[in-house]
C-alpha cells in the first residue's frame, strides 16, 4: 500500500501574492533526444553512458523521461522504494558535472511518470560525445526500483516566455481530486478551474501559484482532462499544504515539467476541501515557448491577462 501523509485543512483568510519566477539565466530549451534501454535500479543506484551527436548547440541541461516503476517494493509497509528517492547526477563530454538532484516523484511505490528537465547546469557542453548519467536512490535495503520506456534529453538555454492567468475555483465545475499519483482524496467533491494550453517549443516549463497561508493543489495533464477520471493522464502535481512530496511550503504550489510542442495541457487549481473556501488566484507559466491557450468549448475561456515576455523570468 502507498504510504499517506496526515492531511491539513486550511483555515486561514483568503489573501492573494504573485511572485515571477526569478529565472535571470533564461529557459531550457529541448534540442536532444536519445532512447535508452530499460534499466533496474538497487540501492546503490547505477549509470547509463548516453552518446548524442548534436553538433552546433552549446548545451546548458539535460532530461529525463520514463516511467518509474517498483521492481521489488516494501508492500508490508509501503516505506520503499518510492519514485521521488531517485537522485540524478550527469557528467558531460569534456568532463564537467552537474548534481540535477531529485527527477521528481511520489511518496509511494506505484508507478510514476518522470517526464523532467534541469534546470541550466553546464557552461556550453558539447552536443557530440557521451553523457554519464549517475542514478542515486535515498532508501537503503534490498528494494529495486526501475525505469522504463527511456529517454534521456539535451537542452541549451533561450530566453523565457511567461504566461500569466487568473481566475477563481468557485467559477469552475466540481470532481474528487487526486492526492497523490494513483489516490483519489476524500475530501470532495471540490470545485476546480482548468486552463487548456499548447507550447510553441519543447522544454522545461515551471509552474506557479502563490497563496499564503491556503492549501494550493494544482495538477498538470498531459493529453485529454477528464474530471470524471482524475487520475487519467496526470503527469505531475503539487499539494502545496506543507506535507506534499515535493516539499513545497503550505501556499506555494510549484510544478515543472517537460512539455513538448504539438502536445494538449491541462492545468488545474482546485479546491482543497469542500470544507475550506474557494481559491481567487493569480497562476504562472514560463518556459521557452509561447503558451497558447485553448478556449473553452461553446465560451470564452475566463482568463486574466496573458502576458507573453522575453526576458529574465523565472521562480
Amino acid at each position: 500500500m502507498p504510504l499517506t501523509r496526515p492531511i491539513v485543512l486550511a483555515t486561514a483568510a483568503l489573501g492573494v501574492a504573485v511572485s515571477a519566477p526569478a529565472n535571470a539565466s533564461g529557459s531550457q530549451l529541448l534540442v536532444a533526444t536519445v532512447n535508452g534501454p530499460d534499466i533496474n535500479l538497487p540501492a546503490s543506484g547505477g549509470s547509463q553512458i548516453v552518446s548524442f551527436n548534436t553538433p552546433g548547440v552549446q548545451i546548458t541541461g539535460v532530461g529525463l523521461t520514463a516511467r518509474w516503476t517498483a521492481v521489488n517494493a516494501d508492500t508490508n509497509n509501503g516505506t520503499a522504494p518510492w519514485s521521488t528517492d531517485v537522485r540524478v547526477s550527469v557528467v558531460a563530454p569534456g568532463g564537467q558535472s552537474m548534481n540535477w538532484g531529485r527527477v521528481g516523484g511520489d511518496v509511494s511505490f506505484v508507478d510514476f511518470p518522470f517526464q523532467d528537465a534541469s534546470p541550466a547546469g553546464f557552461t556550453n557542453a558539447s552536443g557530440v560525445g557521451d553523457y554519464t548519467f549517475n542514478f542515486d536512490n535515498a532508501f537503503n535495503g534490498p528494494w529495486i526500483s526501475g525505469l522504463r520506456d527511456v529517454r534521456y534529453h539535451l537542452t541549451t538555454t533561450v530566453p523565457t516566455q511567461t504566461h500569466s492567468f487568473s481566475g477563481n475555483t468557485a467559477a469552475g465545475d466540481s470532481w474528487s481530486r487526486p492526492f497523490f499519483i494513483d489516490g483519489v482524496s476524500g475530501l470532495g467533491p471540490v470545485n476546480h478551474s482548468v486552463l487548456e494550453f499548447t507550447v510553441s517549443a519543447s522544454g522545461r516549463y515551471e509552474f506557479e501559484t502563490i497563496i499564503p497561508g491556503l492549501d494550493v493543489p494544482t495538477f498538470l495533464y498531459q493529453g485529454s482532462f477528464d474530471a470524471s477520471q482524475p487520475l487519467m493522464n496526470l503527469l505531475d502535481y503539487s499539494l502545496a499544504n506543507g506535507s506534499g512530496a515535493d516539499g513545497n511550503p503550505r501556499g506555494e504550489s510549484r510544478i515543472d515539467a517537460l512539455l513538448h510542442e504539438g502536445e494538449t495541457y491541462h492545468f488545474v487549481v482546485s479546491q482543497w476541501s469542500r470544507f475550506t473556501q474557494d481559491l481567487e488566484f493569480n497562476s504562472l507559466i514560463s518556459g521557452p515557448g509561447v503558451v497558447s491557450v485553448v478556449p473553452a468549448p461553446g465560451a470564452a475561456a475566463v482568463l486574466g491577462v496573458g502576458l507573453m515576455l522575453g526576458g529574465r523570468r523565472r521562480r
